[in-house]
């Protein structure tokens, strides 16, 4: 069960990073694709709990990361001033 679990993730990644690296996203496409990835790995830690440690409820959240609708993700850095001669 672990290791197929793992498995997941891995799968999970491939299409991300292949659409990443091919150009086929856009940021605003970042937070959906990633979705599937942190719910396999949510997945992944709650089989791991399960068949590794002693019993307790399944985790919800695997991270402190703020959600995409967070207005964290809406923050840009400011342009640098242009530069008089």
């Amino acid at each position: 069960m672990v290791v197929a679990a793992a498995q997941e993730i891995d799968a999970a990644f491939w299409p991300v990073g292949l659409q990443v690296a091919r150009g086929w996203t856009s940021d605003a496409d970042w937070f959906t694709l990633r979705e599937g990835i942190e719910v396999k790995r949510r997945e992944f830690v709650n089989i791991a709990r399960k068949h590794l440690t002693a019993p307790g409820p399944p985790l919800a959240r695997l991270t402190g990361r703020p959600s995409s609708d967070d207005q964290i993700w809406k923050l840009r850095r400011p342009c640098p001033p242009h530069s008089m001669r």
